[in-house]
């Protein structure tokens, strides 16, 4: 959902019984009277809060529920039909925290499918993902840094990533259209670098770059976006031409330093990786060689990202979609199934709402 919508629409699902002081009465107080009395100050303190200046020009719906009793303490226009936007991040990293723990990290790695003897890897060199929203490309060279310090500096095969049954690019067509190119909602992806963002003046990142003249753009949908500067533009990787392809809007106010998402970030993502490991010095085979997963698979550099929690900081405070939507996707992976094509942000939904069902929320 756009930043740049003005509403703000809440939704909360709490235990309130467990976050609300008990009152501080001199004699004894009955429990049918002490629970009237917790329910009387939680309905003053939201009331207190709605009436908050910032909420003046909203739309606010809040309903405030009990669990796993299901018993609704407050509602304010609960009835009303809202889109729930960035609230849906509480439910997400609420569940992602409960899941894997608040010091879960994600681990990336390189991992080398051949015997690695002295400075040669004899087969493929594999880029395991692992969904992190945080990887960065410097973490990426970091690690072929480290296979350089270990000194190995020739593979015979060629670097390819591990495909995730499911887990491919992602933006979904129901989100709005003015979504798509913005810095806000790039695609997802089982790889992510730079939250699968460039700049205009760097948008291949090493790459070679063909940029489309504007006039050469034949989706008017697009073409519209770009010239009302809705977008600043995109840029993707096309592997016939070994290029990445610039569409860019022709403002002249959108200086070189715009954000710009990237379209097909796996193919991306890869062509840089591969662009930075022969930054590092590391030489790969003239032909790719189809690498075949097996468990002895070595593990010769591996990034770990920070603690979960801070993660979940990170997305809630900036309400980062690319964050909670790779979050999604890792719960996703818990309850995958490979005998369809469903997507791990379809899955993860799936694990989401059994989650919420275990707690007590009702379905509805």
């Amino acid at each position: 959902m756009s930043r740049r919508h003005t509403s703000l629409i809440l939704s909360a699902v709490f235990t309130w019984v467990a976050l609300l002081p008990a009152p501080a009465a001199e004699s004894p107080v009955t429990e049918p009277a002490a629970e009237k009395q917790r329910v009387e100050r939680l309905d003053a303190l939201v009331r207190d809060w709605l009436r908050r200046p910032e909420l003046k020009n909203s739309m606010v719906g809040l309903e405030i529920m009990d669990l796993p009793s299901g018993r609704t303490l407050f509602n304010y226009n609960a009835n009303k039909r809202f889109v729930p936007a960035s609230v849906a991040k509480i439910f997400t990293t609420a569940c992602a925290l409960d899941t894997l723990g608040a010091d879960f990290r994600y681990q990336t790695r390189l991992l080398a499918y051949g015997p690695a003897r002295k400075d040669r890897v004899a087969g493929d060199l594999v880029l395991e993902p692992s969904q992190d929203p945080s990887l960065a490309l410097e973490d990426l060279r970091r690690m072929f840094l480290t296979l350089n310090k270990n000194g190995i500096r020739h593979i015979d095969g060629n670097l390819h990533l591990m495909r995730v049954e499911g887990g491919y690019d992602y933006f979904s067509p129901a989100w709005l259209v003015e979504d798509w190119g913005q810095n806000w909602m790039p695609v997802s992806s089982n790889l992510v670098l730079d939250s699968n963002l460039a700049t205009l003046r760097d948008a291949g990142k090493g790459l070679p770059v063909l940029v489309e003249p504007f006039e050469h753009l034949d989706n008017a949908m697009w073409k519209s976006l770009l010239l009302s500067g809705v977008t600043s533009g995109w840029v993707s990787f096309d592997s016939r031409i070994n290029r990445a392809r610039l569409f860019r809007s022709p403002l002249p106010e959108l200086g070189a330093n715009a954000t710009i998402m990237v379209g097909n970030p796996e193919e991306y993502n890869l062509a840089v990786a591969r662009l930075a490991a022969r930054a590092s010095g590391l030489k790969t085979g003239a032909k790719p060689a189809r690498y075949a997963p097996r468990e002895e698979a070595l593990v010769l550099a591996q990034h770990s990202s920070k603690p979960l929690k801070d993660l979940i900081e990170l997305t809630l405070r900036e309400s980062d979609n690319l964050y909670a939507q790779q979050l999604l996707r890792t719960l996703g992976l818990k309850v995958r199934q490979t005998r369809q094509n469903v997507s791990l942000e379809e899955s993860g939904l799936e694990f989401l709402r059994r989650w919420l069902f275990k707690l007590g929320v009702p379905p509805g």
